[in-house]
């Protein structure tokens, strides 16, 4: 009798868990890393917008490995885009001058984030989160480096 009882709140437990609504980020960038080569001046990354009825907003922004996001050697261009249902759009990651101040014989770490934020909900008490993405950025620099020790 125990164990009938075990499997029916098994059961239950697992059509209520299938039942439950879910959560999963609209917004996302199409890779999980990113290598800049400093050679090139700018690199494109693509936005994509998963929700098939609604559009979202996308915002955009670098981070040092400290967590600063101004005075950095590169700049996302445009920080704020809107992106239809089930669109996608560039974002563009941009070079400055200085970004020639940065070490040539290692790699530097960025991060790229990425923050989906739904539309406005039109029924009362509805609890929206924007998710963000947060994406390793690499600079390298292919120069090679003169090294007696090599």
């Amino acid at each position: 009798m125990k164990l009938r009882g075990q499997v029916i709140s098994a059961a239950l437990g697992g059509a209520l868990w299938l039942l439950g609504p879910t959560a999963d980020a609209t917004v996302t960038p199409d890779r999980t890393r990113v290598i800049f080569d400093a050679g090139q001046p700018s690199l494109s990354l693509t936005v994509i917008n998963d929700d098939p009825t609604s559009p979202a907003l996308a915002q955009a922004w670098l981070e040092n490995e400290k967590g600063a996001r101004t005075g950095l050697p590169l700049a996302v261009v445009p920080p704020v885009q809107r992106l239809e249902a089930g669109a996608r759009s560039l974002v563009r990651i941009t070079a400055l001058p200085t970004a020639s101040t940065l070490p040539a014989d290692r790699e530097s770490l960025f991060y790229f984030n990425l923050r989906g934020i739904p539309p406005r909900a039109d029924k009362p008490n509805v609890l929206q989160l924007a998710v963000q993405t947060r994406v390793k950025l690499f600079w390298t620099d292919p120069a090679p480096v003169d090294d007696p020790a090599l």
